[in-house]
């Protein structure tokens, strides 16, 4: 491979990890409109058992045990619909009975001051994107100004699966657990409680954490990579470039 071929896939790879990301951030748009699939996440993982079983145990709002599989969708849309507002009406998700009379609010002061910082962080990714949005129409740019051609897809998706897999690889060694705790405990404030036991915590249980959270990256994983996949054989078919 000489210096120019190198080049090519050099500025190829920017470009691809680029668009990955904003794909990935795509994917999480366009599930947060269908409340991540939650109604089907909800039966797969059987969290209406989990609630029934965990309640009984439950420090504090047992009435949450009244209030059925509808409202808990509800709810779970709530916080969903909070979070991409920037934390905004976390603090007024309310459950209701089914002849519509207010049990109790859903969450506690810490489990709201969490939640913010998770839509704060959103905020922060949101704009990163449009940043990384921007970077990649600039080199997509200098690759149709100066003629560079484009690495046969075949080779490009080898060059990125294979990072993403080194990726995974050492999340796995490490520890999935270890590395969640980890990066929880580098993204949020000190002070800022963001591990839930079932018994304090009715969101917890309502998402039944961390399966619902693994369940969703797989998700969102997935189409990610389904929509990155479309996007570059729509630029390659468009962009008519030339394949080394």
């Amino acid at each position: 491979m000489n210096i120019k071929t190198f080049q090519t896939y050099v500025l190829w790879m920017f470009y691809s990890l680029g668009s990955l990301l904003i794909c990935f951030w795509l994917a999480w748009q366009l599930s947060a409109q269908v409340n991540f699939l939650y109604p089907v996440w909800y039966s797969v993982l059987e969290i209406n058992q989990t609630i029934e079983q965990t309640m009984p145990k439950h420090l504090y709002k047992k009435e949450f045990i009244a209030i059925d599989s509808n409202e808990h969708h509800r709810l779970f849309a709530e916080i969903v619909t909070s979070l991409q507002n920037s934390g905004e009406g976390l603090d007024e998700i309310s459950f209701y009975s089914s002849s519509g009379k207010q049990l109790g609010q859903l969450l506690t002061e810490n489990e709201i001051v969490h939640l913010r910082d998770v839509a704060g962080l959103l905020d922060i990714l949101g704009w990163f994107c449009v940043a990384t949005f921007i970077f990649c129409l600039v080199v997509l740019g200098a690759i149709i100004i100066f003629c560079i051609a484009m690495p046969v897809l075949k080779k490009l998706l080898v060059s990125v699966f294979s990072l993403i897999t080194v990726a995974v690889v050492l999340i796995i060694l490490l520890g999935a657990k270890k590395f969640f705790s980890w990066l929880h405990a580098v993204v949020f404030p000190d002070n800022h409680q963001w591990f839930f036991y079932y018994e304090d915590s009715l969101m917890s249980t309502l998402m039944k954490a961390p399966y619902l959270f693994a369940s969703i990256s797989i998700q969102l994983l997935l189409l990610g990579i389904c929509l990155w996949l479309v996007h570059l054989i729509l630029v390659r078919k468009f962009g008519r470039f030339r394949t080394v």
